[in-house]
């Protein structure tokens, strides 16, 4: 028993309870070996062999295609984190039109399919008879791709950030009031970013 308890023990945590980073990496690390495992024996099974050739053969094409993706990542993850504070501070305004429209933009992103909004994006404007936005060739389609993905994520970051808002002791607001600081001020420089109910509570969901 003892002896069982040993090897289980590598793979064992109590719920709500951090796992340290290499209990963590060699867990991450077993479940792969194990999906892969699981994989290649499926295959085997149904007759089908894997012939990776192409890889050495397109290794040029792969590596452009990895690149594009990690470019059009790293500019929509800057721009969503952007747009979403701001579509969170406006969910919060007194403004009703700002408030209701930021809440409309939310419930439509979030209620919709991302690649119909890349369509719409993308081929809306010529469909409207509008001059097309986008420039020429694959660049265009690049630069679309990256407004829709922005769009889209902004949406959820705008969630995560109000609920962070929230969690904010009223107590931080009256501080800055007290200060003599303005709402805009309040809000960019005591309750977003050094509130640490705000912090915790956002940043552990946008991490990757």
């Amino acid at each position: 028993m003892k002896r069982l308890t040993a090897i289980t023990r590598p793979f064992t945590a109590a719920a709500g309870v951090p796992v340290p980073p290499a209990k963590a990496a060699l867990n991450y690390l077993a479940v792969c070996v194990v999906v892969i495992a699981v994989v290649w024996a499926s295959l085997a099974a149904a007759g089908i062999s894997l012939n990776f050739d192409f890889v050495a053969q397109y290794r040029m094409r792969i590596w452009d295609g990895f690149c594009m993706t990690v470019g059009i990542s790293a500019a929509s993850l800057m721009l969503s984190l952007v747009l979403g504070v701001l579509v969170a501070a406006g969910q919060g305004v007194r403004f009703l039109p700002l408030r209701y429209l930021c809440d409309f933009y939310v419930k439509i992103i979030r209620g919709t399919p991302l690649m119909l909004q890349i369509i719409v994006i993308y081929l809306g404007p010529g469909l409207l008879g509008m001059a097309n936005p986008w420039p020429s060739g694959s660049g265009g389609r690049m630069v679309a791709a990256v407004v829709a993905f922005a769009i889209n994520y902004a949406c959820y970051f705008s969630e995560i950030y109000r609920g962070g808002i929230e969690a904010v002791p009223k107590g931080q607001t009256e501080a800055g009031q007290v200060l003599g600081m303005t709402k805009p001020q309040i809000f960019f420089k005591v309750t977003l970013l050094h509130a640490p109910a705000a912090t915790t509570a956002f940043l552990p969901t946008t991490a990757p």
